[in-house]
C-alpha cells in the first residue's frame, strides 16, 4: 500500500508542477463559466438565497387553493412568493423573476368535487433549467393534495353515515400519508424575449463546465501511462520490485484524487464566485461524483487501449468528450432538446450525472433521488474498465 501511496504522491506532485495542466483544468472552467454565464443571463441557482424564488398568484382564494400554497412553501428548492396578477406578470416582463404559476379561479371547487381541475397556469423565461424543476415541483405537491382529496370523497361515498371517518379526518390522515404518485398535468406558457438571451445562467454553466474539465483531467491523467510508455519509463517500473497491480494502482488512485481536487476547488469558485447552489445533500453529490468520475476513469482507460501516444489520446479524447458533453446536456438543459436527443444521453456518463445533479440542486432531493443514476454510472465504469483492460498492452 505504500508503494501505491507514493505513485499516488508523485502523480499529483507531477501535475501540480504543470503549470499549462493548472491553466487549462482550473483557470480554463472558471472562465468559460463566467463568460458563458454572463451571456446566458448571469445568475446562479439561488440569486443569494436557499431556494429559487417564483411568484405565485392564487385567484381562487379557496381553501383548498391556499392548503396548495401552504404546500409548496414546504418545497426544500424552491420558495413561492405571494403576489397580485398585474405584479406579478410585471416582475416577468422586467425579468426580476423567472416564473409565474397561477392558480385560477374555480380550481379549489372542481378538485373538491373529484372532476378534473383547471390546470395551472405557468408562465416562465424560455430555456432557464430553474423553470422546469420548479414545474414539476409544483406538480408532485399537486398530486398529493389531489389524491388526498380523493381519498376523503371515497370515504364519504363508502362508509356508512355516524362512522368515525368523516371527510376532514380522513383528508387531513391522507395528506399525513400521502407519497408522491403520478405528477398532475400543469399548463406551461414560455415567454420569448428573442432580443435578450433568457437560457440559463451562472448554474448551467458552472455544473456543465465542471463536469466537462473533470472528465478531460480524469481521462488524459489515466492515460499518463501513455506518457510513460513513450518516454521508455514504464519498463523501468516493471524491473522496480514493484507489482503491475500497484503500479495501476498507484496511477488510478492518483487520477481519482486529482480529479476530485479539481472538483473540490470548481465546486467552491461556483458557489463563492458565481452565487451556485450545489444543493444541500453533500452525501448525495458526493456519491454521484465518485460514481461518474469511477466511469470516466474506465473511458479513459479504454480509449487510451485504442491509440498509441499521448498526443493521439488527446486529440481522440476532445472529439469523444465534446460530442458526448453535447448529448448530455453539459451545455444546456436536457429537458428542452428533442426526445431522441435525451435518448441518446442515457447512453453517456454526462447524460446521467447532470440528471442526478438535477435532482440534487434544483429539485432539492437527496440521496435516494440519485441512486439510479449512480448505478448506472458504477455500471459504465465496470464496463469500461473491463473494455479498456482487454484493449490497452500495458507490457509494450
Amino acid at each position: 500500500m505504500k508503494k501505491v501511496l507514493v505513485l499516488t504522491s508523485n502523480q499529483i506532485k507531477k501535475a501540480a508542477g504543470q503549470k499549462l495542466f493548472l491553466v487549462v483544468m482550473l483557470l480554463s472552467p472558471l472562465l468559460f463559466t463566467w463568460l458563458i454565464g454572463l451571456a446566458l443571463g448571469g445568475s446562479g441557482a439561488t440569486q443569494g438565497s436557499a431556494r429559487t424564488p417564483y411568484y405565485l398568484v392564487d385567484k381562487d382564494r379557496s381553501e383548498i387553493s391556499s392548503l396548495l400554497a401552504a404546500d409548496l412553501k414546504k418545497s426544500t428548492g424552491f420558495e413561492p412568493v405571494p403576489a397580485g396578477e398585474e405584479k406579478a406578470f410585471q416582475a416577468l416582463d422586467d425579468r426580476k423573476v423567472i416564473a409565474v404559476a397561477v392558480i385560477p379561479a374555480g380550481f379549489g371547487a372542481k378538485l373538491k368535487e373529484n372532476k378534473d381541475p383547471l390546470p395551472l397556469e405557468f408562465y416562465s423565461l424560455e430555456g432557464r433549467s430553474e423553470t422546469i424543476a420548479i414545474k414539476q415541483d409544483i406538480s408532485d405537491f399537486l398530486t398529493r393534495l389531489k389524491a388526498s382529496i380523493a381519498a376523503a370523497n371515497v370515504a364519504e361515498t363508502v362508509l356508512k353515515p355516524g362512522v368515525n371517518a368523516g371527510w376532514e379526518k380522513v383528508f387531513e390522515r391522507s395528506r399525513e400519508e400521502w407519497a408522491e404518485g403520478s405528477p398532475v398535468k400543469v399548463a406551461e406558457i414560455d415567454i420569448s424575449q428573442p432580443e435578450k438571451a433568457s437560457v440559463p445562467g451562472f448554474t448551467q454553466s458552472s455544473l456543465g463546465f465542471t463536469i466537462m474539465f473533470v472528465m478531460f483531467t480524469l481521462v488524459l491523467s489515466v492515460g499518463g501511462i501513455l506518457e510513460e510508455r513513450e518516454q521508455r519509463t514504464w519498463n523501468r517500473l516493471l524491473l522496480t520490485p514493484t507489482s503491475r497491480a500497484q503500479i495501476l494502482g498507484g496511477f488510478f488512485l492518483g487520477s481519482f484524487v486529482l480529479g476530485y481536487i479539481q472538483l473540490a476547488l470548481l465546486v467552491l469558485a461556483g458557489k463563492f464566485l458565481f452565487g451556485v447552489n450545489w444543493g444541500s445533500s453533500v452525501p448525495g453529490l458526493l456519491i454521484l461524483m465518485t460514481a461518474y468520475m469511477l466511469a470516466v476513469m474506465g473511458l479513459g482507460t479504454f480509449l487510451a487501449g485504442l491509440v498509441r501516444t499521448q498526443r493521439q489520446l488527446q486529440a481522440l479524447s476532445t472529439i469523444v468528450i465534446t460530442s458526448t458533453s453535447m448529448l448530455g446536456g453539459v451545455f444546456w438543459p436536457l429537458e428542452i432538446a428533442s426526445p431522441v436527443m435525451q435518448a441518446a444521453a442515457k447512453f453517456t456518463p454526462q447524460g446521467w450525472v447532470m440528471t442526478g445533479l438535477t435532482d440534487l440542486i434544483f429539485r432539492g432531493k437527496d440521496v435516494p433521488s440519485i441512486l439510479l443514476p449512480a448505478a448506472v454510472l458504477a455500471g459504465m465504469a465496470v464496463l469500461f474498465f473491463g473494455a479498456g483492460v482487454v484493449s490497452v498492452k500495458l507490457a509494450k
